[in-house]
């Protein structure tokens, strides 16, 4: 009887193991999510606060009276 009661505690003792390691590893994973979001989240709110202004493509000026003088200029009549 003292062997089946042993055993009872050891069986419990490594149910209470596994399952204090698999809250343990659960943890561990919940805060690296945390972790993730919080990064994104500041990443997010620097990238908000710089000025990410739209490049345009510079234009040429075009001289429309030396086109209309060299008669390349296209006349729709």
């Amino acid at each position: 009887s003292i062997k089946k009661e042993d055993n009872k505690i050891t069986n419990s003792k490594t149910k209470l193991s596994s399952d204090h390691q698999q809250e343990k590893y659960e943890a561990m994973k919940r805060r690296e999510r945390e972790k993730r979001a919080l990064h994104k989240k500041h990443m997010d709110d620097e990238y908000d606060r710089n000025d990410h202004l739209m490049k345009y493509k510079k234009t040429a000026k075009t001289n429309w009276t030396k086109h209309y003088y060299n008669g390349t200029l296209d006349e729709d009549i």
